[in-house]
């Protein structure tokens, strides 16, 4: 009798619903939208003129070549955005996320004077900008102008990530602040020893988020650089592939235009293909941290 009740459990246990059949038929759909596109770039990336005319939906090179990266890696431009685009990925995320965690911490504190009028001020800029123009000229006025500085500072504190940040420090169970006081810890102390070490998973996942948003800005980099030696890579990039790229490599019998665009596009994906996998073992947990307020 008790084995029939465990057959019969385990069968409901694998009995799989029409949500289930859905939600993976979804996922995988999804998942086919985003992956075509990369798999096809990377192909033309490997082909020669000659393969990507005679089967341009090949699934695989079939003329392969890695002529088109050398190319890519030989133009100068490239090898500049790449260095700027580093600069400003590490500078901006470190700038960003010290700011960020140290103005979260601040309106976490229960003693902390004027908490509540700090964390209004914040989330009101969540609601209402003054938009770019007023920002432009803020930088401009600041001599920012060709300034890797200016792209850094552009959205480095983010209200929407302080008020998560708070929301981890909040959860911090109070009774290990008054233990690490008791052992003579100041406010530095009980951060730096106490309090970071438990906020390592939404501290990693928003470090991720900035990593990605500094490693692809564009817009505002577009909008403040204008010397060609102080570029990012994404308008680089931009000016690659939209830009009369096909005149400048030349010969077409000796360059595949479209595979060099295809190739400089795989070399901006490729910083953030490496940096991910380190990180995503602390996203959801991450998430999941800063998005619930006790």
């Amino acid at each position: 009798m008790t084995q029939e009740l465990g057959r019969q459990a385990g069968r409901r246990r694998k009995r799989i619903s029409m949500t289930d059949v859905f939600v993976a038929l979804l996922l995988t759909f999804i998942a086919l939208i985003i992956y075509i596109p990369f798999h096809n770039t990377l192909v033309v990336s490997f082909q020669t003129i000659d393969g990507y005319t005679l089967n341009p939906g090949a699934i695989y090179p079939t003329h392969f070549t890695l002529e088109n990266y050398i190319h890519v890696l030989s133009e100068g431009s490239i090898q500049v955005g790449y260095k700027n685009s580093i600069i400003v990925t590490v500078v901006g995320t470190m700038f960003s996320m010290t700011a960020s965690t140290l103005y979260a911490f601040a309106i976490s504190r229960k003693g902390m004077p004027g908490r509540k009028l700090l964390t209004v001020f914040m989330m009101v800029t969540m609601y209402f900008s003054g938009g770019n123009i007023p920002l432009f000229l803020l930088f401009r006025n600041l001599n920012m102008i060709d300034s890797l500085w200016g792209v850094i500072l552009y959205g480095s504190v983010s209200a929407y990530n302080c008020l998560l940040i708070r929301n981890g420090f909040s959860q911090i169970p109070a009774a290990l602040e008054e233990a690490a006081e008791l052992d003579g810890a100041d406010d530095v102390t009980k951060l730096v020893k106490v309090i970071l070490p438990l906020m390592k998973p939404i501290l990693t996942t928003f470090t991720l988020f900035a990593i990605v948003r500094l490693w692809n800005e564009w817009y505002w980099s577009m909008l403040l650089i204008n010397d060609a030696g102080k570029m990012t890579l994404q308008v680089v990039l931009r000016s690659i592939t939209f830009g009369n790229y096909d005149a400048s490599v030349g010969d077409t019998n000796r360059m595949f235009a479209t595979g060099a665009k295809m190739a400089s596009l795989v070399l901006t994906i490729i910083p953030i293909m490496c940096v991910y996998p380190y990180l995503q073992r602390y996203f959801v947990a991450g998430i999941t941290v800063g998005a619930v307020k006790d």
